[in-house]
């Protein structure tokens, strides 16, 4: 299936690719190690992101792997996750959205990093969110309990004011090694009680 190319998912995409950079170039043929060379190669997969046409999960899967040796890559049908410890590695590209409430009668933006597919998962997400909007790559290391209740999909809400995410806030690590490792985060505070439907809700408009 085609995947829905936007200006700000092609944006998000270029950043990841930046800051990967270092471990993307170790994939390919290391005999084209010349400044040049991996000049040229690096201009070569922007221009296959700008069009659409390079699978920037799959580069990431990789660079993961090249990090972290013990993250063998899932081959043939996943089942549920990408590494053969459970994980699964997501990205997405933060976006403007527009809520209006019904309550308050006026509208208001929200910035989000929507995470998909998640209802097969079975392990912690390795997630990299590209924020558009101050340019950088921010890692979350979420696991199973903390996301397994919403359905197929959460979103990960960002203050510009306060540089946060939320909720999510406490699932995220500082660099791409950590995004890596062995670690695995602590049950969410969040999880500790069953959740009323109302509450759940409130978990997933992040007013909590």
């Amino acid at each position: 299936m085609a995947t829905i190319l936007t200006d700000n998912s092609i944006a998000g995409n270029l950043l990841i690719h930046e800051a990967l950079s270092p471990y993307i170039k170790n994939i390919f043929n290391k005999t084209r190690n010349s400044p040049t060379a991996l000049e040229e190669d690096k201009e070569t997969r922007i221009g296959m992101i700008k069009a659409g046409c390079l699978d920037i999960g799959s580069l990431v899967e990789q660079c993961m792997k090249l990090r972290n040796p013990k993250l063998k890559r899932v081959k043939g049908a996943q089942n549920g996750c990408d590494f053969t410890d459970g994980s699964d590695a997501k990205m997405a590209t933060l976006r403007l959205v527009y809520n209006r409430s019904e309550h308050r009668g006026e509208g208001y933006e929200r910035y989000r990093a929507q995470i998909t597919n998640t209802n097969i998962k079975k392990g912690t997400l390795r997630c990299i969110v590209a924020n558009t909007l101050n340019g950088e790559v921010d890692f979350f290391l979420i696991p199973h309990d903390v996301y397994i209740k919403y359905n197929n999909r959460f979103d990960i809400h960002y203050s510009p004011s306060k540089n946060t995410y939320g909720k999510y806030e406490e699932y995220r690590v500082d660099t791409f090694e950590e995004l890596c490792s062995d670690y695995v985060a602590p049950v969410s505070r969040y999880q500790q009680h069953p959740q009323s439907d109302l509450m759940q809700l409130f978990l997933e408009l992040d007013l909590i």
